[in-house]
């Protein structure tokens, strides 16, 4: 998408006109909608409280009916009448409470919790104990009133819960324990609530909070089943634990959805709850909101297609000046003036396009004379020139570029391409990482020297220079001109004059300087790679009198001979150097002492058992060596070779031809 609205106004137009329509359309869609569901979910919320409070003030108006009989039942109760419990089964008797109060009916229990009196008399339940029961320890710890937990009854094997007041003696100590039953599935106390209905998934519930149980349901198979743990509905237990009544949706245990509405008993302190699924509420603006979307899909499918042939007819003429552009400067057209047919935006713009035209074959008339002198004052001082197209990679090479490396005509092919497989494979990755440099802005210019292959198979050095005389609009370049200049003879020269500087005329081995710079590199690594390494110092035994003895030619003659035996000795990464008269010094890269040691006696072995032969008389050749191993502390090459001459000292203070270890071992 974003290709395309970048290579299309029409589409950039169109896409941006869009979005802000169908965003306000679709916006104005999803706020119809909302706020239809808003309003119906606080006409369902104001039903549903109407329907709770119904239930609550009905629930709440029957218990403290049965809260008033039980008080004034436990005022008839004097003290007296405690020590004899007929008198007060009497007086229950003579009360006669209404069944539909207390169903399972009233009884007393004394300080220990026995049952001392009863009204009606159940069949075991006159002496027995309730002193576990909580709502009689609730009495006894001093509460006026205690709501018992719902539990299944002992007794009449169905779910009851049981209301208790305190009995006074004389002092005002509670004495007693006046008791009264309701049976919860009844209809005597929920009947409104079992018999209102709301919707098809609408229910009603009464919780004790305290417990965690429900009470009463509409549901009755729910009747003293706890609910649900917390944290399952955060709703539900806000309004179990701080009292909260509100309305508010929330997924239920079973996943479902739901709007509720809670309100708390007052004489009890139960909770009650009306709701419906969330489905079934909202069922109405379901269709709706459908034919809400379906007008904005329609609306928005409409205006996409009449913007775009709006913008198709607008934008015609600048479509047809584009196509006519690109044609010019692909150079499938010849650049000319374009017809103005318009006399707007798009009109001026191709009255602009038409001047820029004028002014661009001006300047090429211009630039084509400049180059033709510029090249020809080049070609004329030996340089070779080149001419970079970079987006089409072909280059124009001069005649004198191609005559510098012994091409005619058409041997070398006007590709980028094809001067990269010329470069040599050693200097191409430098070659194109200066392109790239200078093209990036981190260099002034380019240039680079570079080998080149010739016609004959070998190979010229050439310093390459060129600058960039054309960039687009981006900064990107698209042209570059440079010359080349054949520098083979000035890299000649170079390198005889570094081998002078850096090798021993006598015997092609590094010279002192060169062998020490090699010595600073090998301990560099070893200090940043724990690498390990040894240098040996060699000394030719009894030298001096070769010199005297057969000449001074005859002495190199014998260091050249030795020389060779050494470097037959060496590995491709091993450094030998020549640091003396007779002296010479040796790198082993990743050798310890040991096989320092090995090496040494090799080499030994072989100079005594190689003497040097001239016009038939023999000349010995032996040789003294001395080791030291590199260490990470040392400073420099000379700590080294230091320690490495004091073992040589002792080769041949122990008499020469001997191979000795530096004194700590190394």
């Amino acid at each position: 998408m974003s290709r395309w609205c970048a290579s299309s106004l029409k589409i950039r137009i169109l896409f941006w006109v869009l979005l802000l329509v169908l965003a306000a359309i679709w916006g104005l869609a999803a706020r119809i909608a909302t706020v239809l569901r808003t309003d119906l979910q606080q006409a369902i919320s104001d039903h549903l409280s109407v329907t709770v409070g119904y239930v609550v003030n009905d629930i709440d108006n029957k218990i403290q009916l049965r809260i008033d009989t039980l008080k004034e039942i436990a005022a008839s109760i004097t003290p007296e009448m405690l020590a004899e419990p007929a008198k007060v089964h009497h007086l229950l008797e003579q009360r006669n409470v209404s069944r539909q109060l207390f169903p399972i009916g009233i009884f007393v229990a004394d300080r220990q919790g026995i049952n001392i009196a009863e009204h009606p008399r159940v069949a075991g339940r006159l002496g027995g104990s309730i002193a576990d029961r909580d709502y009689f320890t609730a009495v006894m710890a001093g509460g006026e009133l205690a709501v018992g937990k719902p539990i299944q009854g002992r007794f009449w094997k169905q779910a009851i819960v049981a209301m208790a007041l305190p009995l006074r003696d004389a002092s005002g100590a509670t004495a007693g324990v006046l008791i009264g039953a309701i049976i919860l599935s009844g209809p005597e106390l929920f009947g409104q609530l079992e018999q209102t209905r709301i919707g098809k998934t609408g229910f009603l519930l009464v919780v004790s909070p305290r417990d965690r149980l429900i009470v009463s349901a509409t549901d009755k198979s729910r009747i003293l089943t706890p609910v649900p743990a917390r944290g399952v509905n955060p709703v539900l237990d806000q309004r179990l634990e701080a009292g909260i009544e509100n309305a508010a949706i929330a997924v239920n245990s079973q996943g479902v959805e739901t709007l509720s509405v809670s309100r708390n008993l007052k004489t009890t302190g139960w909770l009650a709850i009306a709701g419906i699924s969330s489905e079934e509420a909202f069922a109405p603006i379901g269709k709706l909101k459908q034919q809400i979307y379906l007008a904005a899909l329609v609306i928005s499918l409409a205006l996409v297609l009449v913007l775009r042939y709006v913008l198709v007819r607008q934008l015609a003429p600048l479509a047809e000046a584009s196509n006519a552009m690109r044609l010019m400067t692909r150079n499938q057209k010849a650049f000319a003036t374009l017809p103005v047919r318009r006399n707007d935006e798009i009109g001026h713009l191709v009255e602009n396009f038409n001047l820029l035209v004028s002014e661009r074959k001006r300047l090429d008339e211009a630039l084509r004379s400049s180059e033709e002198r510029w090249k020809f004052a080049l070609e004329g001082a030996g340089e070779g020139v080149w001419d970079w197209n970079i987006e089409t990679a072909e280059v124009d090479f001069s005649q004198r570029w191609k005559e510098m490396l012994g091409y005619t005509g058409d041997e070398v092919c006007n590709t980028f391409s094809d001067w990269q497989k010329l470069v040599h494979p050693d200097d191409l990755p430098l070659a194109l990482a200066a392109i790239e440099a200078y093209f990036g802005g981190k260099t002034q210019g380019f240039v680079i020297e570079h080998r080149l292959l010739c016609k004959d198979g070998g190979w010229k050095w050439i310093l390459s220079r060129g600058i960039v005389t054309a960039r687009n609009a981006e900064g990107r370049p698209l042209r570059m001109i440079g010359t080349h200049t054949d520098i083979t003879e000035r890299k000649r020269m170079e390198t005889e004059l570094r081998a002078l500087a850096t090798t021993d005329f006598l015997t092609g081995l590094p010279n002192r300087r060169s062998f020490i710079a090699d010595m600073e590199e090998q301990l560099a690594r070893q200090q940043r790679l724990t690498e390990r390494a040894a240098v040996l110092m060699l000394d030719l035994d009894h030298f001096k009198q070769v010199n005297d003895s057969h000449g001074h030619a005859i002495g190199d003659a014998v260091l050249r001979h030795f020389v060779a035996l050494l470097v037959g000795e060496l590995r491709k990464i091993d450094t030998a150097g020549r640091v003396g008269g007779e002296e010479f010094a040796i790198i082993l890269p990743g050798a310890d002492a040991a096989a320092a040691r090995v090496f040494a006696e090799r080499l030994r072995q072989k100079a005594e058992d190689t003497p040097f032969l001239h016009q038939g008389q023999t000349i010995p050749v032996t040789v003294s060596i001395g080791i030291a191993a590199m260490r990470a502390s040392d400073r420099d090459a000379d700590a080294i070779l230091a320690r490495a001459d004091i073992a040589l000292y002792r080769a041949k203070e122990a008499g020469r031809n001997r191979v000795e270890l530096e004194a700590d071992g190394g």
